[in-house]
């Protein structure tokens, strides 16, 4: 966009040099050459946006001489000064928009009043309405870069929890596989799902369960940190991915999570998150339909075993953690604070199996918590790439 917005710009400059003069064109050339090779070089700098906002100082001072050595009428030259400004008013800061409008109506007044102050004092209007339209552009260009960043940020962002969401995710999986095959540096992947979340949903309200979630989402960002990046995938499931990690490192991290997450009362309940770890290898290519899949199997076996637990998966054999639900006192339901002797009970033996469609599996029947569908089963075997060992354990409620 600034390439097309320079030629445009020089476009009309050589269109005005036969009536302004060549050497009009010269300080602007000198100030557009400028900003491309600073703005080439931003990432070296410790300060880039200070050095964005030098550019665009330079290049508004470089367009005034250029109006200042024209030959021609250079009182219709001044709304050329708008065009930083509006570009400036996109990118900046509202405090720092104003100092820019500032700094651009003080050259356009310099300008005006030194090289044709007849002009301005028989007809103020020549510089009112350059000004008042430099100043309505940059509003409405604060207005329209806010709106078109606030639109990004609900495209990427959970609406429930706040977290990155599903689309955001894929963009992080993308970049991760690139660098994969650059460094090929190991990637830990955490999925994580809240032992019998549909229980608390059906005995206490799904309002009480969006509570649940997003204060789990608080405690898992807080703990978590830099050392990874959590992601709502969809439903009560979330994801997190950790660069430069093997399945250790990941199942550490789990760890921490899960404690944290039953470490206080949320809304009266103690809510514990079983986790499901796997990683690729040093070397080895990042694939995320793969490691999604042997890190679902292993949060399988860990529901299985009882759930508040870390399966994390080996080539050989998913392995459990043989961590206890201390706070239940040897039970995995969700305990109700405010009555001790009462508990949120998950699905009970013999009751039905409860249906629950999720991303990253195959969406043409809805996968049963408990009982695992053909169509889900042909997925995992197929991004696990073995027909018999791998994918193969149910992933029941806990408890």
């Amino acid at each position: 966009m600034e390439v097309w917005s320079s030629l445009l710009f020089l476009l009309a400059g050589l269109i005005g040099a036969p009536t302004f003069g060549w050497v009009a064109l010269l300080p602007w050339l000198v100030g557009i050459a400028v900003f491309f090779v600073v703005q080439g070089q931003l990432v070296r700098f410790r300060r880039p946006e200070l050095a964005l906002l030098f550019c665009f100082a330079l290049v508004e001072f470089a367009i005034g001489v250029g109006i200042s050595v024209a030959t021609g009428p250079r009182i219709y030259l001044l709304p050329v000064l708008m065009m930083p400004v509006l570009l400036a008013s996109a990118v900046f800061p509202v405090r720092v928009v104003v100092l820019v409008v500032a700094y651009s109506a003080l050259i356009m007044l310099t300008v005006a009043f030194g090289f044709d102050s007849g002009a301005v004092r028989s007809t103020p209007f020549v510089v009112a309405f350059p000004f008042e339209v430099m100043v309505a552009g940059a509003g409405i260009a604060m207005v329209v870069a806010r709106l078109d960043l606030a639109t990004r940020r609900m495209a990427v962002l959970d609406p429930l929890t706040g977290i990155p969401n599903r689309l955001a995710l894929l963009g992080r999986v993308a970049e991760l596989e690139h660098q994969s095959r650059v460094n090929g540096r190991p990637v830990a992947l955490v999925i994580g799902d809240p032992d019998h979340f549909k229980a608390i949903n059906d005995r206490l309200g799904h309002d009480t369960g969006d509570v649940v979630l997003r204060e789990l989402a608080s405690r898992m960002q807080a703990e978590l940190g830099p050392a990874g990046e959590l992601y709502r995938l969809g439903g009560e499931e979330f994801i997190v991915l950790i660069g430069d990690a093997d399945a250790d490192a990941g199942a550490a991290v789990a760890e921490r999570l899960r404690r944290d997450a039953s470490s206080r009362p949320i809304e009266g309940l103690t809510v514990q998150v079983t986790f499901g770890v796997a990683a690729s290898t040093s070397g080895e290519v990042f694939s995320f339909a793969s490691l999604f899949g042997l890190a679902d199997s292993a949060l399988y076996a860990a529901k299985a075993a009882g759930g508040n637990r870390i399966g994390v998966w080996h080539e050989d054999r998913p392995a459990i953690s043989q961590a206890v639900p201390d706070l239940l006192r040897g039970t995995a339901d969700p305990v109700d604070a405010r009555a001790p002797g009462r508990r949120v009970e998950g699905r009970l033996p013999g009751s039905s199996a409860v249906e629950r469609t999720e991303v990253g599996r195959d969406r043409t029947q809805p996968r049963q918590t408990g009982v695992r569908s053909a169509a889900s089963e042909r997925f995992r075997r197929q991004i696990a790439g073995d027909s018999g060992k791998r994918g193969s354990m149910p992933r029941p409620e806990a408890g």
